[in-house]
């Protein structure tokens, strides 16, 4: 039995790195028909089984090995502490069913870190390449179906036909689930592309830089469909307001430690909503995340949270200046993602974008990584790979 168990690592290997390939192409565009809303939520359910399949590849990996094995990256602590966090923030902070937290954001955090954390263990340095590729190809197909929409011919016509739903057939409706998100996803795609081209000169792939041109094209559709919706209803919490909000949290001890809980933002911002927004066209609307990732951390997992996603963020920043061909390409879509946090509320997309570019970025910077195995009395450091 153990014998065949250990037959299975190569092929566990090809596996892993085929269904993080797939993961990063299908999560901005993936809608399947679950939840309420199936756009975001069939997204989410996509994050929760790839992060579940990658769990159990990597446990089948471990008993092969007969030892835990986990790539020594530089994010491994500030990611191990946000996933202590949110577990303990949804613990502290039950408001309905036990556990009921896990199914939104804060499976999406624990999500996030799992993957980021085990995933990197499983692949051979030499697909680090493929998180670029993935990128690209998803924004292509994000780009010609937000094309598509302007001509009434998009896939909102699909699903208005197939599935009887509403959705408006123009660039409003977006595969990732909104016109800001595809933008987001697009910017991403757009600095990684210009980035291959500058570090390889006259060596780029031609595939990213019509990854460019159709990216900046998909771009100026939903900026313009973000334009159009924003003529209606506000689009984002002030940031006042979630400064507001953030301030009054800080208030209470516990709150302050370890957050409101990963998903209960809307409740904390009906009970602490600033009266001034009351004569403003904020007066009715309702939001479930602050106005950038950072202020709706801060309410949700506390200051805990907060600085483990600041040292975090300067980790990133420090690997970037030093690594090197693919890793920086890769680098150059997670710092932008970073700073798209800066600005915009948080979204589970961009979320997983970054987890899975932190894992083919480890990958592609093995060469100067070591694993460290755990066995069952001793802890081995060797080369990664």
């Amino acid at each position: 039995m153990q014998k065949f168990i250990s037959s299975l690592v190569k092929p566990i290997s090809t596996i892993s790195t085929a269904v993080l390939f797939a993961a990063t192409a299908l999560i901005p565009l993936i809608v399947l028909p679950i939840g309420d809303n199936f756009l975001i939520d069939s997204k989410v359910g996509f994050i929760f089984g790839t992060a579940f399949v990658i769990g159990l590849l990597w446990t089948v990996v471990t008993l092969a090995r007969k030892s835990l094995q986990v790539t020594l990256s530089p994010f491994i602590i500030p990611l191990v502490i946000i996933g202590i966090s949110t577990v303990i923030s949804i613990i502290f902070n039950q408001t309905t069913l036990p556990l009921a937290q896990l199914y939104g954001f804060g499976g999406v955090y624990i999500s996030f870190v799992l993957i980021s954390l085990i995933a990197p263990s499983l692949i051979e340095e030499k697909h680090g390449k493929l998180f670029t590729y993935a990128l690209v190809l998803s924004a292509i197909l994000l780009s010609l179906t937000a094309g598509a929409e302007l001509f009434d011919a998009g896939p909102s016509r699909f699903f208005n036909t197939i599935l009887k739903t509403q959705f408006p057939s123009s660039p409003i409706f977006s595969l990732a689930s909104s016109p800001l998100i595809a933008a987001e996803v697009l910017a991403m795609t757009l600095v990684a592309c210009i980035a291959h081209v500058i570090i390889n000169k006259k060596k780029a792939n031609p595939l990213f830089i019509l990854g460019a041109a159709i990216s900046v094209a998909g771009l100026g559709v939903n900026i313009y469909a973000l334009y159009q919706a924003s003529k209606t209803s506000p689009l984002f919490l002030p940031y006042g307001a979630s400064s507001s909000i953030a301030l009054d949290v800080m208030k209470t001890g516990k709150n302050a430690l370890i957050g409101v809980g990963p998903d209960n933002f809307l409740q904390t911002y009906l009970q602490l909503k600033p009266s001034w927004l009351n004569i403003t066209p904020y007066w009715n609307l309702q939001f479930s995340q602050g106005s950038n990732l950072p202020m709706s951390i801060l309410v949700t997992l506390g200051l805990i949270g907060f600085f483990a996603w600041i040292i975090l963020a300067v980790r990133i920043i420090q690997t970037a200046l030093k690594s090197t061909g693919e890793g920086k390409v890769i680098a150059a879509a997670v710092i932008s993602g970073l700073v798209i946090e800066l600005f915009f509320p948080i979204n589970p997309v961009v979320l997983a974008l970054q987890a899975l570019g932190l894992v083919f970025w480890t990958v592609a910077e093995k060469g100067r990584l070591k694993d460290i195995q755990l066995h069952a009395f001793t802890v081995q450091v060797t080369k990664a790979g």
